[in-house]
């Protein structure tokens, strides 16, 4: 059996090598888009402190231990900062990235936007052969064992996009595009989520991911995601790897709160019993509870889509009628709800957000009624 994993090191070591890095695993998102994709850098506009983990379920020696640190924010109407931080630890590998990020909007007309991001800074790998049993086994003349892409401390960059709607949003990321001395790294992103609003404080948004992995296979994944009021929510996903996961989260004033449970199907199961992975981010904007009159910058873009989508609901309700008063009044909601999407970028204006939201909210209901 000992001779059995000698066999298996020596022959899958090369690969791992690079795998370790192409791996979804790495950029843990499905709690996280931020860890994937520089766009999402400053979305919520408040700046943010993250904190994600995902650990084996069945602690083993050398099983994979991934851990992310971030944090932020928007930097104007236009423009957001970040920087990240990034530990992944499996068998004898290890790699730490380290990363500045950048993200500049375009603002079209309907609340939409075009996002794009870069990322820029390094990435340290190591390789510990006394991690592995009888590692003294192994023929320790050969070159590959001492050779650069064990052990290297490379920059590397990546890159990303996103185009957001008020109904959906599309994104595609390449978190590591570049590295130093090394080809381009083509491992992709591409994800999709589509907004429906069941009700007034439902939110059902399913989305989808495709994975590019050059050295693995590549993976799909689908996910539907509930949240109710904004406070709580639930999350299931399944993808073409065989890896189901189930997620629940709670926002409570400036607290963002995740847990997720993945676990492989089928003949994986007899390895792997899965990962937690865990999500904790604060939000750093107020220093005291706030009022109805004193929502967080996440929850009022919450409020605004709610309260855009009823309209663009009650827009196309009244769309072949001929009543001009119906439509100016119409027109002027919608201008009504570019002046609070702008106040909403500015913190010192929430009470003001929130009192223009609940006067349009009546509006639509009045409209609604008619």
């Amino acid at each position: 059996m000992k001779a059995h994993k000698i066999l298996f090191f020596a022959l899958i070591l090369p690969s791992l090598t690079m795998a370790q890095d192409l791996s979804s695993d790495f950029y843990s998102f499905t709690l996280n888009m931020f860890n994937i994709n520089p766009a999402y850098t400053g979305i919520e506009g408040a700046p943010k402190v993250i904190l994600n983990t995902r650990q084996p379920v069945r602690s083993l020696a050398g099983s994979p231990r991934n851990n992310m640190f971030g944090f932020h924010g928007a930097v104007g109407p236009n423009n957001g900062i970040g920087v990240k931080l990034i530990s992944d630890a499996r068998g004898p590998f290890s790699a730490v990235r380290g990363d500045f990020l950048y993200s500049y909007t375009l603002q079209f007309q309907k609340e939409q936007s075009l996002r794009m991001g870069l990322s820029a800074g390094f990435i340290n790998r190591n390789f510990e052969g006394n991690r592995i049993e009888n590692f003294e086994s192994l023929d320790q003349s050969d070159p590959f064992l001492e050779s650069q892409a064990l052990n290297s401390t490379r920059f590397t960059a990546g890159y990303g996009m996103l185009y957001t709607h008020p109904r959906f949003e599309v994104g595609a990321s390449l978190p590591h595009i570049l590295e130093a001395s090394q080809n381009f790294n083509f491992f992709s992103m591409y994800n999709a989520k589509v907004r429906m609003q069941a009700s007034d404080k439902i939110l059902v948004e399913p989305w989808v991911v495709y994975q590019h992995l050059p050295v693995t296979q590549d993976i799909f994944t689908g996910f539907v995601k509930g949240t109710y009021d904004n406070l709580i929510w639930l999350q299931a996903g399944i993808g073409t790897n065989k890896v189901s996961s189930a997620a629940i989260g709670f926002n409570y004033w400036l607290l963002n709160i995740g847990y997720a449970y993945q676990i492989p199907n089928g003949s994986l199961h007899m390895v792997s019993k899965g990962n937690h992975q865990i999500y904790l981010a604060l939000n750093l904007k107020s220093k005291k509870i706030p009022s109805r009159a004193n929502l967080s910058n996440q929850s009022q873009s919450t409020e605004l889509t709610k309260v855009l989508l009823r309209l663009e609901e009650l827009m196309e309700q009244k769309s072949n009628m001929s009543d001009e008063d119906m439509q100016n009044e119409l027109a002027k909601i919608r201008e009504e709800l570019k002046v609070a999407s702008k106040l909403n970028a500015d913190p010192e204006k929430a009470a003001e957000v929130n009192f223009l939201l609940d006067e349009i909210a009546k509006k639509i209901s009045e409209l609604e009624a008619k």
